[in-house]
């Protein structure tokens, strides 16, 4: 039977209640609340309360005067800050670098002062500890610790839960006559053993007025929910194990939207989960899609996932972080789309890091002017109320650009929250930078519950925590989503009276992760006696794919008696309507049909793209897509291949006669070094670029000096001259690398730094263009014929053994051009014959792009495995799955 079938509930009905009910640790008091309308149609504030809203009647305390968490941890913040203080606490200071630290080290003093019912039995606890456990310098900093925090509480008239209990016990015990604020009867609910301050404090008022203490505790103590009672709950439960937890969340949601449409209720339904974010958004999502609704749709990780709350305080986090790049980055990305595209890319290529001052570049002036506005506005040490001021009328300047109207009440609230715990424990005139003040409201907006919503379902799906008790009917029970170790993953102890010093001083009542343990057992056994059907689901795997262990264990500890091994039916993976779970799914489009350009003209690039793969040329020269790209401490390869042709250049424009250069290649590469794009600012990295592309280039020079001694060439012209030709109506441009010139006439030199280019059959066959239409508009330029045209690699290796060469012109007689041995860049063809060609290719590619004729057709498979755009065409996710996009030319995606 459930909680609320066993009060009185209409003995609280009047101003002045005969009974109250005292919600403790495990229960919902707005759970009470509706039981206690149910019965009485109205209630006073005195009849549901808290045990701190008891302690407060019985000691005359006010409300205010009672200190919360946040409120605590800014008094042991104070403490610390103290030298006095700080100077014997080594040990804490050690463990303050660490984050989170002031909310554990609050917990710690909360749980373990309650562990003691006064001085002298925390004295005989700690003397117990020395004795078994031996010295702990931790151990004597907490009790140094919270024997000054108890004193400034006890000094400036403040208060908290140890030691409200502690003055409610001692005010009744002195005047138990004068406890005119206790009513005739108490019945306190709670889901945890009393600690021995509580229990000390319950003995006491039950001198006073009738004491019942209600919950699976008590009632595993009694009997009532002994295993082989709850056994008759769990034989006839159904175990399920599907494939994932979404799989399980998706069948329960579908089984109860069909219960419901059925003419039954959801709130029938109540649904067990863990504390753990992926089960509760598997739930939520499956629940949603089922068109269901959670009673209470508060979600405790919303603040977390806020984007408002994110937006919010981005100036703040690019303000505290020195201006660090990717919070600019987030930050200038609010405003106007175009301009953040623009500042984003310009900040990675510049490789800026930090600091305000490196935003002062040409073309990030507007940005530097927007960081400069908010250094002026957030980069001072400020008081709390100074700092919070000016965030809250930043944000009501910039809350329509940034959409973020619904988090500003909130944040405004955090903030006035903030300054009156700082009021309170007299640091108000506390100055401090950006950081320090994000990190105390980010602290504190984490730890808030979640915003009310304003409107509510009238009926919907119960969700409750696992470690809860049952308090109202329950039909229909879920248990979904438990982990295997939940009765052993209890969070028992802290800093002071860590885990295994609570086992020691079990036998003093100390709360312990035996008894934690107890308390799980007792809670999931109390719900499984107070429901008519049981369904456990479980999964396979976990929602980031680790297998899941099994329940069995935990099943028979809660009492369930069965021969099987495992009593689970394994239910595979839910075969629903999701879009992502049918089986074909539509690719994108592989050819696209564009207007023509309105003038007939091309760069070279754009048709070496298209011989490549019409859908490259699409992407990147059509509509102008790139990847957006971070600053490293490696060159952009890009980048680097700029500065490689250009050293490349000085380099041969410095070459004498007998094939010696003037300049070194260090030289040569000093020149052409300016502020080179995506390399962070580092003069490590910097070195580091160079000196390798140094070692390139003494390569190349080596190479280029064999072959202008071997060849006799004479350099025409390097980065240019421009060439146009037109091919089927359309101008192709461009500006070779380099011309050299020949007794035979014309050899055309292009630098590549990849590792393969195309041989001498492909360019043929049509496959990089850009090569043959510089050999073909160079002769029609300069009215010579070409001899041949070249790939020089600017690597390790300096390869020149790729390109178009002739047999004529082959060998290691002096005069010839090449010197590879006989494969596919060798031919032994009349040149004229090859250019002329050439033409129809290139045509053919510069009228395809001109029209707006684009195919995801790439010349070679292996341009898919490098190409940026292989989204475009849908290839990325046919190679992911083992298959290419050329197998299923019906468009279809059946082999995903």
């Amino acid at each position: 039977m459930h909680y609320g079938a066993r009060i009185d509930f209409k003995a609280l009905a009047g101003i002045e209640p005969r009974t109250c009910v005292c919600v403790g640790a495990g229960f919902s008091r707005e759970d009470v609340k509706e039981c206690a309308l149910a019965a009485c149609g109205a209630i006073s504030s005195g009849a549901v309360r808290g045990i701190e809203d008891l302690c407060c009647g019985i000691t005359g305390l006010s409300r205010e005067k009672l200190l919360g968490p946040l409120a605590r941890q800014e008094v042991l913040r104070a403490l610390l800050d103290e030298p006095s203080v700080a100077a014997r606490l080594k040990e804490c200071r050690r463990l303050r670098r660490r984050a989170g630290f002031f909310a554990r080290l609050d917990r710690a003093m909360q749980e373990g002062r309650l562990a003691s019912a006064h001085q002298e039995e925390r004295e005989v606890l700690h003397a117990r500890l020395d004795e078994t456990a031996g010295h702990d310098p931790l151990r004597s900093e907490m009790r140094a610790l919270c024997a000054a925090y108890e004193a400034w509480l006890k000094g400036s008239g403040l208060c908290d839960q140890p030691l409200l209990l502690q003055e409610a016990a001692a005010a009744i015990t002195t005047a138990p006559s004068g406890c005119a604020a206790v009513p005739e009867k108490v019945v306190y609910l709670t889901a945890r053993q009393p600690e021995p301050l509580e229990a000390y404090f319950l003995s006491a008022l039950s001198s006073v007025t009738e004491l019942v203490v209600m919950g699976p505790v008590e009632d595993i103590r009694s009997g009532a929910l002994a295993s082989s009672v709850v056994k008759d709950f769990l034989e006839p439960a159904l175990f399920e194990r599907w494939h994932t937890v979404d799989d399980a969340a998706a069948s329960m949601a579908l089984r109860i939207a069909r219960e419901v449409a059925a003419g039954g209720s959801s709130c029938d339904h109540v649904l067990l989960i863990p504390d753990v974010p992926a089960v509760r958004r598997a739930v939520v999502a499956a629940i949603g899609r089922a068109g269901l609704h959670l009673l209470d749709p508060r979600d405790p990780t919303e603040l977390g996932m806020s984007e408002h709350l994110k937006r919010a305080f981005l100036p703040l986090e690019a303000v505290a972080s020195g201006y660090e790049r990717r919070r600019v980055a987030a930050l200038v990305s609010l405003f106007e789309e175009s301009e953040g595209t623009g500042c984003c890319r310009l900040i990675s290529a510049r490789g800026i890091t930090a600091g305000l001052d490196s935003y002062r570049i040409k073309g990030l002036e507007s940005l530097y002017e927007r960081l400069s506005a908010l250094e002026a506005v957030f980069g001072d040490r400020r008081t709390c109320t100074e700092f919070s001021k000016a965030h809250i009328e930043w944000l009501r300047l910039n809350a329509g650009p940034l959409h973020i109207e619904e988090a500003c009440p909130f944040i405004e609230r955090a903030w006035t929250a903030l300054g009156a715990d700082l009021l309170r424990t007299g640091r108000e005139d506390l100055r401090a930078p950006a950081r320090i003040w994000l990190e105390r409201i980010r602290e504190r907006i984490d730890s808030s519950p979640p915003p009310p919503r304003l409107l509510r379902p009238l009926s919907g799906i119960r969700l409750y925590r696992l470690d809860q008790a049952p308090m109202l009917e329950c039909r229909n029970l879920w248990v979904f989503g438990m982990p295997a170790a939940w009765l052993e993953s209890a969070l028992v102890g802290g800093y002071l009276l860590p885990e295994r010093e609570r086992e020691l001083l079990g036998e003093f009542g100390v709360r312990s992760a035996a008894s934690a343990r107890q308390e799980r057992i007792a809670a999931l056994r109390a719900w499984l006696a107070s429901a008519r059907s049981v369904s456990f689901l479980d999964a396979r795997y976990e929602w980031d794919g680790r297998e899941r262990e099994s329940l069995m264990p935990l099943l028979r500890e809660l009492g369930l008696e069965s021969d099987q091994e495992d009593v689970f039916c394994e239910k595979g993976a839910f075969g629903g309507v999701l879009n992502s779970y049918k089986p074909v799914r539509a690719v994108q489009e592989r050819e696209v049909r564009l207007a023509s350009k309105a003038e007939p003209r091309v760069r070279a690039t754009d048709i070496d793209r298209y011989s490549r793969c019409p859908f490259q040329a699409l992407a990147a020269s059509r509509w102008k897509l790139s990847d957006a790209r971070e600053a490293d401490m490696e060159l952009w390869a890009d980048t680097k291949g700029r500065i490689l042709h250009e050293a490349a250049r000085i380099l041969v424009e410095s070459r004498t006669h007998d094939g010696t250069f003037e300049k070194s290649a260090a030289r040569a590469l000093e020149e052409a070094w300016k502020i080179p794009d995506g390399l962070l600012k580092s003069e490590t990295a910097s070195r580091a670029a160079l000196r390798r592309m140094a070692g390139l280039l003494e390569v190349f020079a080596v190479k280029e000096t064999e072959y202008a001694v071997r060849s006799g060439t004479t350099v025409e012209s390097t980065e240019g001259p421009k060439l146009s030709a037109v091919f089927e109506g359309v101008l192709v441009e461009g500006r070779p690398d380099r011309i050299d010139s020949h007794e035979s006439g014309l050899f055309v030199i292009d630098y590549k730094t990849s590792s393969s280019p195309a041989n001498g059959t492909e360019l043929l066959a049509g496959y990089r263009l850009q090569l043959p239409f510089y050999a073909l508009a160079a002769q029609d330029l300069f009215g010579r014929p070409v001899s041949g045209v070249q790939f020089v690699t600017l690597d390790r290796k300096g390869t020149r053994s790729s390109g178009v060469f002739f047999k004529k012109f082959n060998g290691k007689a002096q005069g010839c051009l090449t010197n590879v041995r006989a494969g596919q860049s060798l031919f032994d063809v009349d040149p004229a014959q090859v250019w002329e060609d050439m033409r129809g290719h290139i045509g053919a590619a510069a009228s395809g792009f001109v029209n707006g004729i684009f195919k995801a057709a790439p010349f070679k498979k292996k341009e898919c495995l490098s190409c940026a755009f292989r989204d475009l065409c849908g290839q990325r996710r046919y190679s992911a799955s083992g298959g290419d996009a050329d197998d299923d030319p019906g468009g279809g995606d059946a082999g995903l």
